[in-house]
């Protein structure tokens, strides 16, 4: 326990001392407020808020967190020649940079949006913000992991980017316009269960005043929302994305030859 908080204690503090985390926070910060101040009701605000989580805290996020792993990887393979156990470096790492990071980016968000939004939907926020945060911070660790070339990871991360934020989308889209005469439900499930930010955008937009901003891939699916059936199968999907990136990198974290 002594050597998990020293690692913690450490990782927390060369986090705070990053410049990419400042920088990072302002952008923040100053997406925040722009849409604090351009938005004209809660319901506008609560979307926009919505999507700029789902969208540029996830890419801003990934990018983030594989190279804050590449960064310090000299010194983590340092640390591995001491007496200490892989599972105490992993989770020290993944604690330290998740909830460091949590800490600011909560409080900015509780900051700016406390006053504007319902208890409710504050509350929402914050559980989208910190699924995003355990998911993307799970795959940019991974990618460092596997990739030690800094530039190819980054790459990989922005493909990454690519893929959730407009592939997957773009195809879903493609497949109602030109098949729009066929049940399509499996299919655009199938393909929405791929993206996290899909999900997220699926659990926090489907059932309410807000169904109009979650696309036409989430109008198809909502025929079948209040059924439980589409419900239950986007939950457990977005279980797995919880589950399976952090798992990943703790595997290949503990078998990677150094």
């Amino acid at each position: 326990m002594r050597k998990f908080k020293t690692l913690f204690k450490y990782e927390s503090l060369a986090l705070a001392q990053s410049r990419w985390l400042w920088i990072y926070l302002a952008a923040f910060n100053l997406i925040l407020f722009a849409l604090r101040y351009f938005s004209n009701e809660p319901q506008q605000l609560f979307v926009s808020t919505m999507n700029s989580i789902l969208f540029f805290h996830s890419i801003g996020l990934l990018l983030f967190a594989t190279l804050s792993w590449q960064n310090n990887s000299e010194f983590i393979s340092l640390i591995l020649t001491q007496p200490i156990q892989r599972k105490t470096v992993f989770i020290a790492r993944f604690l330290a940079f998740g909830l460091s990071l949590a800490l600011f980016t909560d409080a900015s968000l509780l900051l700016q949006m406390g006053a504007s939004l319902s208890p409710e939907e504050n509350l929402r926020l914050l559980v989208s913000q910190t699924v995003v945060e355990i998911i993307f911070t799970g795959l940019g660790f991974l990618l460092a992991i596997q990739i030690q070339d800094r530039l190819k990871a980054m790459a990989v991360a922005a493909g990454l980017v690519l893929l959730f934020c407009l592939v997957l989308d773009s195809v879903s889209l493609w497949i109602i316009i030109n098949y729009a005469s066929y049940p399509l439900e499996k299919i655009i499930l199938g393909l929405s269960a791929l993206n996290p930010l899909t999900l997220l955008k699926f659990q926090n937009l489907a059932h309410d005043e807000n169904s109009l901003w979650i696309g036409y891939a989430g109008l198809l699916l909502q025929r079948a929302w209040d059924s439980g059936f589409i419900q239950t199968l986007c939950g457990l999907a977005l279980s797995l994305w919880i589950v399976l990136p952090v798992s990943a990198a703790w595997v290949r974290f503990k078998y990677k030859d150094f």
